[in-house]
């Protein structure tokens, strides 16, 4: 099979799983998601820079009865029943500023003469709704729980025109308890069957606004004038919180009450002039509702909250972090929709089947196509655009489907990488599997992406080595069961070997209790250096708590000792033509091997050499001296790494003082490390320092004897 046939039929296979994705995704399962969309998008919009919506242009006003109503004189302890005179007191302030029609998005089902000596007490209320009645300026709000339906005392409802002028609050719910349409007709069917359908609150106001007879149309959009209303299906309007209909200036009961009775007539004049007034409760727990905006809501008011007894605005009171929205929200969002035209329009649903393809194909084929990098490139470039597009749709009303796309074209993805991993790539995995065993991962993976390479050629390039070493391992052999000495063993390096990984180290050898491990090679690390030390700090935790816990267990298992240099080193593949080893070789490497053993003498764990440390980014440790280790001419700085900040920052500032005197050869150094080593005894390079200078050498130059 030729190249490109075999190309060709790669795609074609993309193509099928992409077909079949989509085809699943189309399943009823998956309705919910694209509900999910418009609160993801909303969310997405918001999160982008711009200028925020003005609160000056909407139609749409609250009256809040809050939280500071109810804790306030003469409010303050009474239920909304007794609030009659106040209630006409705002709606008369209100209606003689010049608004348009008041809604009440609350129900007093009872009323307070019923229950106090003075049956005159809603007076005053029933002469507001009378008056407003006249004017077509008021809709009072019913409910229906189940069968139930709350209404208005029959006194207020037949004072303010009856059924004309009562409108349901009722919300749809979507199946995930999350508010995203405000309905615009209910249908309504009488005792003999026949069906009629019954305006909103929300269209009713918008109605009453506009002088406009609404029109229902056969297939549940609206129709106001000769306009087609965007965003109202199903007699409903999908709510959309951006723009000006997502900022509803906002009037606390109480300051209005107040502004009133000062009688402040411009300041209702101002602010209410020609608006749709909704009363309603803006509360910490009260009428809350789950709603598309519950990603980008902190649970305060939808908007401004503006003052009249303050000098200035006042900004919203700052209410706990949550998802909800007061109803009376809701409703003043459905009645800007509506006027404005701007709610949500949504693909229908089959037009929805034939969106999840496009990107669904385009991940399918890239996948199958490139190598992973390039392909999960594509895909996230797909992704950014479709969620580019999707946020640029909505700016203009109009939800473009994103999460039914978006998890098509990752199902695509998964399921076209699993049939190159089943089939399509064996000739790759089976010369994974042929060098994994003895070749470092990292080296697999080149080899793997460039099989050419397999004939390695040695270069010369800087690198980190790392030597560790098992004390007592000789001993721990002949005293151990074989079969437990060796799965011991092997659990120890296991781990270490793991960690060196995990560093970005390529496991050279492993020569029976020691490992020899390479930072930067085969591939390139500019911080060889940092992960060097990093690693050997890691390893050393771990063989100290491996050591512990096996002696309290009565296995004499010794400490590990870690020695790490840097420098330059041949490396490539010195295994001739019947032996693929890939390995280094050099003084560099030489020099990490001297360091590790000379630990036994310094009594450290862990000796770095000057080269690394000048490497490393940053290091904190002590000098443990310059050591002309055995074999060589030239002194090597050497280091311990600080393991231990806690209990070891104490220590290490003492030594650096101790230190100071005796690379000055003052005669108080050997004094210091006694004091030290007083403090200290359990410190094995102290100690090495004072046997030293007590037997007469001074300095920090220390020849080494032993390897």
């Amino acid at each position: 099979m030729t190249i490109q046939n075999r190309k060709l039929r790669h795609v074609l296979l993309a193509v099928v799983c992409a077909l079949a994705v989509g085809g699943i995704t189309s399943l009823p399962v998956f309705e919910r998601f694209y509900d999910l969309d418009i609160d993801i998008l909303h969310s997405l919009q918001r999160a982008l820079p711009g200028d925020g919506p003005s609160e000056a242009t909407s139609d749409v006003v609250i009256v809040a009865l809050d939280e500071t109503t109810y804790a306030t004189p003469p409010f303050a302890g009474l239920p909304k029943v007794m609030w009659t005179p106040q209630i006409a007191s705002v709606q008369n302030a209100i209606l003689a500023g010049g608004a348009r029609v008041i809604g009440w998005d609350f129900i007093l089902p009872t009323s307070a003469a019923t229950y106090v000596a003075d049956k005159n007490f809603d007076r005053p209320l029933l002469k507001s709704l009378a008056s407003a009645k006249q004017k077509r300026q008021i809709v009072l709000g019913t409910a229906q729980l189940g069968e139930t339906v709350i209404l208005p005392h029959r006194l207020f409802s037949w004072v303010a025109g009856g059924a004309s002028n009562l409108r349901s609050l009722n919300v749809n719910t979507d199946t995930d308890g999350v508010v995203r349409k405000i309905p615009t007709y209910f249908q309504i069917r009488d005792a003999d069957g026949n069906i009629s359908f019954a305006p909103s609150m929300a269209l009713e106001l918008a109605a009453r606004k506009t002088g406009i007879k609404p029109v229902r149309q056969t297939d549940g959009r609206l129709k106001l004038g000769p306009t087609i209303i965007h965003g109202v299906t199903n007699d409903a309007v999908i709510l959309n919180f951006s723009g000006p209909a997502g900022q509803i200036p906002t009037y606390s009961f109480v300051d209005l009450y107040r502004c009133g009775e000062a009688g402040n007539s411009s300041f209702f004049r101002e602010h209410f002039t020609a608006k749709v007034v909704l009363f309603g409760l803006v509360l910490d727990i009260e009428d809350r509702k789950l709603s598309s905006n519950r990603l980008i809501t902190s649970g305060g008011p939808v908007g401004p909250v503006i003052s009249c007894t303050q000098s200035s605005s006042r900004k919203p009171a700052t209410h706990a972090p949550r998802s909800t929205t007061s109803g009376v929200y809701l409703h003043a969002i459905a009645v800007n929709n509506i006027l404005r035209g701007d709610g949500i329009e949504m693909i229908a649903p089959r037009q929805r089947l034939l969106l999840a393809l496009p990107l669904a194909l385009l991940i399918a084929i890239a996948t199958i196509s490139f190598g992973f990098p390039s392909a999960i490139m594509s895909c996230l470039l797909g992704v950014a655009a479709w969620t580019g597009s999707a946020i640029l749709l909505f700016d203009q009303n109009f939800a473009l489907p994103l999460l039914i796309p978006l998890g098509a074209g990752l199902a695509s993805f998964v399921l076209v990488l699993g049939l190159r991993f089943v089939f399509l790539d064996r000739d790759r995995r089976f010369l994974r599997k042929a060098f994994a065993s003895y070749v470092a991962p990292a080296l697999v993976d080149q080899l793997v992406e460039n099989p050419d390479q397999l004939k390695l050629r040695g270069e010369r390039r800087e690198m980190t080595f790392l030597f560790t070493d098992l004390a007592g391992f000789t001993s721990l052999i002949e005293q151990q069961d074989p079969e437990e000495a060796v799965s011991l063993l092997n659990v120890y390096l296991d781990k270490m070997a793991k960690i060196a990984k995990r560093h970005g180290g390529t496991i050279d050898k492993v020569v029976g209790d020691a490992l020899h491990i390479i930072f930067s090679a085969p591939v390139s690390q500019s911080d060889h250096a940092d992960r060097a030390v990093d690693c050997a700090l890691e390893m050393d935790a771990f063989a100290t708590r491996f050591a512990t816990e096996k002696q309290a267990e009565g296995i004499p298992f010794g400490h590990t000792r870690i020695g790490v240099n840097s420098g330059t080193a041949i490396i490539g593949n010195f295994g001739g033509d019947e032996y693929f080893d890939y390995t280094a070789h050099g003084d560099a490497i030489n020099t990490a091997a001297r360091l590790e053993s000379v630990n036994k003498q310094l009594g450290t764990r862990i000796a770095v050499s000057g080269e690394t440390v000048r490497r490393c980014s940053s290091f904190s440790g002590r000098p443990i001296g310059n050591l002309i280790l055995k074999g060589k001419t030239k002194p090597t700085e050497v280091y311990e790494p600080i393991c231990n900040k806690t209990d070891q920052l104490k220590l290490f500032a003492k030594y650096a003082s101790a230190y100071d005197l005796m690379e000055r050869e003052e005669a108080e150094a050997a004094d210091a490390f006694s004091a030290l080593a007083k403090e200290f005894p359990d410190d094995g390079l102290t100690r090495f320092h004072l046997s030293r200078l007590n037997s007469g050498q001074t300095g920090a130059t220390i020849h080494m004897k032993d390897k």
